[in-house]
Protein backbone atom coordinates (compact mmCIF):
# COMPACT_ATOMS: atom_id res chain seq x y z
CA UNK A 1 0.00 0.00 0.00
CA UNK A 2 1.05 3.70 -1.01
CA UNK A 3 2.15 4.98 2.48
CA UNK A 4 -0.24 7.90 1.97
CA UNK A 5 -3.18 4.57 3.00
CA UNK A 6 -1.16 2.81 5.83
CA UNK A 7 -2.97 3.14 9.17
CA UNK A 8 -0.60 5.57 11.49
CA UNK A 9 0.58 3.08 14.18
CA UNK A 10 -1.63 5.28 16.62
CA UNK A 11 -4.37 3.87 15.17
CA UNK A 12 -3.35 0.46 15.59
CA UNK A 13 -2.16 1.21 19.34
CA UNK A 14 -5.80 2.67 20.53
CA UNK A 15 -8.34 2.71 18.31
CA UNK A 16 -10.77 3.54 20.69
CA UNK A 17 -9.40 7.00 20.52
CA UNK A 18 -9.22 7.45 17.03
CA UNK A 19 -12.75 6.37 16.41
CA UNK A 20 -13.34 8.96 19.27
CA UNK A 21 -11.35 11.43 17.30
CA UNK A 22 -13.31 10.43 13.95
CA UNK A 23 -16.53 10.98 15.73
CA UNK A 24 -15.59 14.68 16.67
CA UNK A 25 -14.75 15.52 13.41
CA UNK A 26 -17.60 13.63 11.93
CA UNK A 27 -19.63 15.48 13.84
CA UNK A 28 -18.27 19.04 13.77
CA UNK A 29 -18.77 18.75 10.03
CA UNK A 30 -21.85 18.17 9.86
CA UNK A 31 -22.80 20.82 12.28
CA UNK A 32 -20.65 23.28 11.21
CA UNK A 33 -23.73 24.82 8.85
CA UNK A 34 -24.95 25.63 12.17
CA UNK A 35 -22.91 28.55 12.90
CA UNK A 36 -24.39 30.54 9.84
CA UNK A 37 -27.92 30.55 11.49
CA UNK A 38 -29.72 32.59 13.81
CA UNK A 39 -32.67 32.14 15.81
CA UNK A 40 -34.27 29.29 14.23
CA UNK A 41 -38.44 28.57 14.35
CA UNK A 42 -38.65 26.62 17.34
CA UNK A 43 -35.85 29.23 19.44
CA UNK A 44 -37.99 30.29 22.50
CA UNK A 45 -38.44 33.70 21.76
CA UNK A 46 -38.86 34.78 25.42
CA UNK A 47 -35.62 33.73 26.75
CA UNK A 48 -33.23 34.69 23.22
CA UNK A 49 -35.17 38.02 22.93
CA UNK A 50 -35.64 41.22 25.63
CA UNK A 51 -35.36 38.86 28.30
CA UNK A 52 -33.97 41.31 30.93
CA UNK A 53 -32.18 38.55 33.28
CA UNK A 54 -29.97 37.17 30.99
CA UNK A 55 -29.30 40.17 28.72
CA UNK A 56 -27.45 41.76 31.80
CA UNK A 57 -24.53 40.19 33.40
CA UNK A 58 -24.35 41.07 36.66
CA UNK A 59 -24.55 39.68 40.19
CA UNK A 60 -27.82 40.44 40.78
CA UNK A 61 -29.20 38.41 37.43
CA UNK A 62 -27.37 35.44 39.16
CA UNK A 63 -28.92 35.69 42.08
CA UNK A 64 -31.96 35.73 40.85
CA UNK A 65 -31.52 32.98 38.73
CA UNK A 66 -30.43 30.98 41.78
CA UNK A 67 -32.75 31.90 44.30
CA UNK A 68 -35.95 33.86 42.59
CA UNK A 69 -38.27 30.92 43.12
CA UNK A 70 -41.68 33.26 43.35
CA UNK A 71 -43.33 32.20 40.41
CA UNK A 72 -44.98 35.53 40.43
CA UNK A 73 -41.80 38.26 40.15
CA UNK A 74 -40.93 39.73 37.21
CA UNK A 75 -38.05 38.21 37.18
CA UNK A 76 -38.86 34.23 37.41
CA UNK A 77 -41.55 34.87 34.68
CA UNK A 78 -38.96 36.14 32.39
CA UNK A 79 -37.18 32.98 32.94
CA UNK A 80 -40.33 30.49 33.11
CA UNK A 81 -41.27 28.95 36.02
CA UNK A 82 -39.18 26.47 34.97
CA UNK A 83 -36.13 26.12 37.27
CA UNK A 84 -32.60 25.68 35.17
CA UNK A 85 -30.05 27.86 36.37
CA UNK A 86 -27.43 26.91 34.67
CA UNK A 87 -28.92 26.89 31.81
CA UNK A 88 -30.05 30.16 32.21
CA UNK A 89 -26.28 30.93 33.28
CA UNK A 90 -24.89 30.06 29.71
CA UNK A 91 -26.81 31.80 27.99
CA UNK A 92 -26.21 34.80 29.72
CA UNK A 93 -22.62 34.38 29.26
CA UNK A 94 -23.26 33.90 25.81
CA UNK A 95 -24.64 37.48 25.36
CA UNK A 96 -21.68 38.72 27.36
CA UNK A 97 -19.48 37.16 24.92
CA UNK A 98 -21.53 37.29 21.72
CA UNK A 99 -24.07 40.01 21.77
CA UNK A 100 -26.53 39.47 19.69
CA UNK A 101 -24.54 37.75 16.89
CA UNK A 102 -26.33 34.50 17.18
CA UNK A 103 -24.20 32.45 15.44
CA UNK A 104 -21.61 32.23 18.40
CA UNK A 105 -24.46 31.02 20.40
CA UNK A 106 -24.20 28.35 17.39
CA UNK A 107 -20.72 27.93 18.48
CA UNK A 108 -21.16 26.99 21.84
CA UNK A 109 -23.83 24.70 20.91
CA UNK A 110 -20.96 22.73 18.46
CA UNK A 111 -18.28 23.10 21.36
CA UNK A 112 -20.57 21.70 24.43
CA UNK A 113 -21.78 18.59 21.80
CA UNK A 114 -18.17 17.65 21.14
CA UNK A 115 -17.50 18.27 25.01
CA UNK A 116 -20.03 15.99 25.72
CA UNK A 117 -18.70 13.33 22.83
CA UNK A 118 -15.72 13.01 25.09
CA UNK A 119 -17.25 13.10 28.17
CA UNK A 120 -19.44 10.16 27.32
CA UNK A 121 -16.13 8.55 26.00
CA UNK A 122 -14.09 8.81 28.92
CA UNK A 123 -16.97 7.74 30.89
CA UNK A 124 -17.51 4.54 29.44
CA UNK A 125 -13.73 4.16 29.86
CA UNK A 126 -13.68 5.16 33.00
CA UNK A 127 -16.39 2.08 33.80
CA UNK A 128 -14.31 -0.37 32.13
CA UNK A 129 -15.76 -0.92 29.10
CA UNK A 130 -13.64 -2.57 26.11
CA UNK A 131 -11.97 1.01 24.49
CA UNK A 132 -12.47 0.28 20.66
CA UNK A 133 -16.33 -0.99 21.07
CA UNK A 134 -16.91 2.64 23.13
CA UNK A 135 -15.63 4.40 20.51
CA UNK A 136 -17.45 2.42 17.75
CA UNK A 137 -20.50 3.13 20.10
CA UNK A 138 -19.70 6.82 20.55
CA UNK A 139 -19.16 7.18 16.86
CA UNK A 140 -22.56 5.93 16.27
CA UNK A 141 -24.04 8.32 19.07
CA UNK A 142 -21.96 11.53 17.55
CA UNK A 143 -23.49 10.99 14.27
CA UNK A 144 -26.95 9.85 15.24
CA UNK A 145 -29.82 12.23 13.89
CA UNK A 146 -31.64 12.55 16.87
CA UNK A 147 -29.23 15.00 18.20
CA UNK A 148 -29.90 17.27 15.70
CA UNK A 149 -32.72 19.65 17.81
CA UNK A 150 -30.11 19.50 20.19
CA UNK A 151 -27.19 21.02 18.67
CA UNK A 152 -29.24 23.57 16.00
CA UNK A 153 -32.11 24.43 18.28
CA UNK A 154 -30.53 26.95 20.45
CA UNK A 155 -33.33 26.55 23.40
CA UNK A 156 -32.47 22.92 23.17
CA UNK A 157 -28.85 23.85 24.89
CA UNK A 158 -30.20 22.64 27.99
CA UNK A 159 -30.31 19.20 26.46
CA UNK A 160 -26.10 19.47 25.52
CA UNK A 161 -25.54 21.09 28.88
CA UNK A 162 -27.56 18.05 30.83
CA UNK A 163 -25.37 15.45 28.63
CA UNK A 164 -22.45 17.07 29.05
CA UNK A 165 -22.81 17.02 33.20
CA UNK A 166 -23.89 14.22 33.83
CA UNK A 167 -21.43 12.42 31.95
CA UNK A 168 -19.02 14.00 33.80
CA UNK A 169 -20.89 12.68 37.38
CA UNK A 170 -20.39 9.15 35.63
CA UNK A 171 -16.92 9.46 35.06
CA UNK A 172 -15.83 11.21 38.06
CA UNK A 173 -17.79 8.20 40.27
CA UNK A 174 -16.25 5.95 38.12
CA UNK A 175 -12.71 7.11 38.89
CA UNK A 176 -13.87 7.31 42.83
CA UNK A 177 -14.61 3.74 41.96
CA UNK A 178 -11.61 2.87 40.72
CA UNK A 179 -9.86 4.06 43.55
CA UNK A 180 -8.59 7.64 42.80
CA UNK A 181 -9.20 10.43 45.00
CA UNK A 182 -12.15 11.67 47.03
CA UNK A 183 -11.98 14.70 45.04
CA UNK A 184 -13.85 12.39 41.73
CA UNK A 185 -16.59 11.84 44.51
CA UNK A 186 -17.37 15.73 44.69
CA UNK A 187 -16.74 16.38 41.06
CA UNK A 188 -19.45 14.00 40.72
CA UNK A 189 -21.85 15.10 43.08
CA UNK A 190 -21.54 18.57 41.81
CA UNK A 191 -21.95 17.52 38.15
CA UNK A 192 -25.04 15.70 38.87
CA UNK A 193 -26.42 19.45 40.71
CA UNK A 194 -25.61 20.81 37.37
CA UNK A 195 -27.07 17.92 35.40
CA UNK A 196 -30.61 18.63 36.99
CA UNK A 197 -29.99 22.66 36.82
CA UNK A 198 -29.25 22.15 33.12
CA UNK A 199 -32.49 20.02 32.32
CA UNK A 200 -35.31 19.00 33.92
CA UNK A 201 -35.21 15.01 34.48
Amino acid sequence: LPQALTVHPWVSRDPGRALLVLALLVATALYLPTLALGLVNYDDWWLYQNNHVVRDLSWQSVTVMFTDLDAHSPARYALTPEYLPVRDLSVMLDFAVWGEQYGGFHVTNLVLYLLAITLVFAMLDAFGCDRTIVGIAVLLWAVHPVHVESVAWLSERKGLLGIVFASLAGLGYARFRAGRSARWLIVAALAAVAAVWSKAP
